[in-house]
This record gives structure tokens, sequence and C-alpha cells, in this order.
């Protein structure tokens, strides 16, 4: 796995501006989502319609391929460009939370097992605390009452 990542680095792959905008959305759509979001995400079919528009206009302000004069697009190959482009951000976007996935694997379960035994003993320490608080209350009570009546 090292050396395919290695090899992105090494190919130039990782530095194209679709796959690195792929990559940082699924990063950052694994972190921030939950799994019935990411799953309507995804499942969306605008979230494709405005991939499309974003690699078409990257390639038409940055990469549109011209004639031999230089003068007139070669319409043809510009759109062939913009599919290309798109690919790449849809398969980075994919790739990277499937790489997420991977590495975070197993983790939710113990995780969420471990978040309910500290939520069962905070809850037990709030318990414990509202006792020991309603006696210190009850106590600081007698004396006040015993207080009170010795100085009368």
């Amino acid at each position: 796995m090292i050396k395919g990542i290695l090899a992105l680095f090494r190919s130039g792959l990782i530095f194209n501006p679709m796959v690195m905008l792929g990559v940082l959305t699924g990063f950052i759509c694994m972190a921030t989502l939950e799994d019935e979001r990411l799953k309507a995400l995804y499942t969306n079919y605008n979230l494709y319609i405005l991939m499309f528009l974003v690699a078409s206009a990257y390639v038409y302000f940055f990469k549109c391929v011209y004639f031999q004069g230089g003068y007139r697009i070669d319409w043809k190959e510009t759109i062939l460009s913009m599919i290309g482009h798109f690919f790449m951000l849809v398969l980075s976007f994919i790739f990277s939370m499937l790489f997420v996935m991977v590495v975070s694997f197993g983790g939710s379960e113990t995780q969420i097992e471990s978040e309910k035994q500290v939520s069962a003993d905070l809850q037990k320490l709030q318990d414990d605390f509202k006792k020991q608080q309603q006696e210190i209350q009850k106590n600081y009570e007698a004396i006040m009452k015993a207080y009170d009546m010795s100085v009368q």
C-alpha cells in the first residue's frame, strides 16, 4: 500500500488539482459526515453534476486544447479532457473515502463500546456527586440549625 502511495507522488498524479480536490473532499466528507448523510451525499446525482461542472471549468480555463495554429479551440479534445478530469475527480473522491475506511477499519465498533463504557462511568460519577452534594447540604443545614439553637 505504501509503494502505491509513493508511486502517486513520484508520477506527479497526486499533484493534479482535480485529484487533490477529490482527495481533500473525500477526507473531509469521511471526517465530518455521519454514515447516513455520507450515503445520501454520494448517491445524489447533484454531487456528480457539480463535480463535472468543476472539472469542466478547470479544463476550460486552464487546460483547453487548441488546434495547430493556437487560436481555435479543439472542442472534441477539450470535451474528452473534461470527461477525463471529471473521472479523475470522482475516482480520487471515492478512493480517498475508501482509504479512510480501510485505515480506520474496526475502530468504530470498539470506539462505540468504549464510548458507552465512558458514558456509563460518567453517569455513575455524576450520580455519586449528586448524592455527596445532598449529604453535604443536609450536614450544613444540621450544623446551621444547631448553631442557631446555641446562639439563642
